[in-house]
């Protein structure tokens, strides 16, 4: 799903994942999986979007041009590094099959 819309989507909802909550990466993993998903991550399902938040952070912190690509307008008081791996997050929650189909 690298549609533009769903690209949009995922920068709303890192947007919305930063600046609703003040905590740190778990309680913003917690946030934004409530909003896709209404209900908690399970420890695994936890773990791997943590993994994968600070992975995005190493690659952004080694290719800062990417930075810009992802969140082009920088929210204030936020790092631009850790908007745009929150852009990142999103939207691997956003193409996740429980978000996509109802069972």
């Amino acid at each position: 799903m690298n549609d533009p819309v769903f690209f949009e989507a995922a920068q709303a909802l890192a947007v919305r994942v930063v600046t609703e909550v003040e905590g740190g990466v778990e309680d913003r993993i917690e946030h934004g999986f409530r909003l896709c998903f209404a209900r908690e991550p399970s420890n695994d399902e936890r773990d791997r979007l943590r993994r994968y938040y600070r992975r995005q952070v190493e690659i952004l912190e080694s290719e800062p041009d990417r930075v810009e690509e992802l969140m082009p307008v920088p929210l204030e008081g936020v790092n631009p590094v850790e908007g745009a791996a929150w852009v990142g997050l999103s939207s691997v929650l956003l193409n996740l099959d429980e978000f996509i189909t109802r069972e």
